[in-house]
């Protein structure tokens, strides 16, 4: 029970933290969540809690590897199912590659305008 009141508390600050993005249109691991990239059906716990998760439902390998890849998001079920099933989508090339570029994100074109706060995402 500690562990995951801890847990909630890191996330919480973790979801404070404001980060400069690049510009979807050159960094495609940007691109807002919409019905066309990604269908996520969300769910409650329990009744007594207003805490909430996800599944994904469907998505597109950006949509896929950005949930894969981020900070807050990290669900060892979801890591476990997309390495499972990720060989019916992509070559283990194309993986690495988006991973590359995921980790690598354009830096110029930066601004005070693509400023988000990563509790959307």
């Amino acid at each position: 029970i500690l562990q995951r009141e801890l847990y909630n508390i890191l996330i919480n600050e973790d979801a404070q933290q404001v980060l400069l993005t690049p510009d979807p249109s050159r960094y495609k691991f940007c691109a807002p969540n919409l019905p066309t990239n990604i269908l996520i059906d969300y769910q409650t716990n329990d009744k007594s809690s207003s805490s909430s998760s996800f599944i994904i439902r469907g998505a597109t390998i950006e949509k896929l590897i950005e949930h894969l890849t981020h900070h807050q998001l990290l669900h060892p079920r979801f890591v476990k199912s997309f390495l499972m099933t990720y060989k019916s989508y992509c070559t283990p090339l194309e993986l690495l590659n988006l991973l590359i570029e995921r980790y690598n994100p354009p830096v110029s074109g930066i601004d005070c305008k693509n400023v988000c706060n990563c509790s959307s995402t």
